[in-house]
């Protein structure tokens, strides 16, 4: 099931102090209810998932030897790509500048990165949606034990399955985001925001 998650925005003043139309700006967020889509793209090693499947018992023999020489070159980088839908229940338009994020699996830190927003993203008031495409690398070193390749490459294809779930089902992967807006020519950063899927 999708889960819908509304951004709450919660300030320390003794940690930053925003200007009225800052704070005006960051405020029609909260208004604003996220929920993850679908998964478009899922890669490893040059591998799409998304076209070959997440079941180990049926990838091939070549395949399993490009995860292979991904492991043995501590290649352990996913690709991950998922269409976020946004909707906007407050009166005013929001925009978002981008965001920031910090990725966890099981508990453990798998990543952290920004978006690469040419421009801002504006969503309109009165229940206006936009779905926002969102792309970001996941880590699994930490997860795996490199000196045995093959239950290597095993744990990396599960991770991936658990990954593909993402907005189907409960998975162990969560993503904490921070929203940015634009204040003229300076960028506003909210608070982290935690995602569970």
């Amino acid at each position: 099931m999708k889960k819908a998650f509304s951004i709450l925005l919660v300030f320390s003043m003794l940690v930053v102090v925003l200007p009225s139309c800052g704070w005006r700006q960051l405020s029609t967020m909260k208004d604003c209810d996220f929920k993850f889509q679908k998964i478009t793209a899922v890669t490893w090693a040059g591998i799409d998932f998304m076209k070959i499947g997440t079941d180990y018992k049926n990838i091939d023999l070549a395949t399993v030897a490009k995860f292979t020489k991904a492991i043995v070159n501590k290649d352990l980088a996913l690709t991950v790509n998922l269409d976020v839908n946004a909707i906007n229940r407050g009166s005013k338009q929001a925009e978002l500048a981008g965001f920031d994020y910090i990725l966890y699996y099981g508990g453990n830190k798998v990543g952290e990165g920004d978006s690469q927003n040419t421009k801002d993203i504006s969503i309109a008031g009165h229940g206006g949606s936009m779905t926002i495409p969102v792309s970001f690398k996941l880590d699994c070193r930490g997860l795996v034990d490199l000196k045995k390749p093959a239950q290597a490459v095993e744990k990396v294809v599960n991770i991936v399955k658990d990954v593909s779930k993402v907005g189907k089902e409960d998975t162990d992967f969560s993503i904490k985001i921070r929203p940015h807006v634009r204040h003229g020519k300076k960028i506003i950063n909210g608070t982290y925001i935690t995602i569970h899927d």
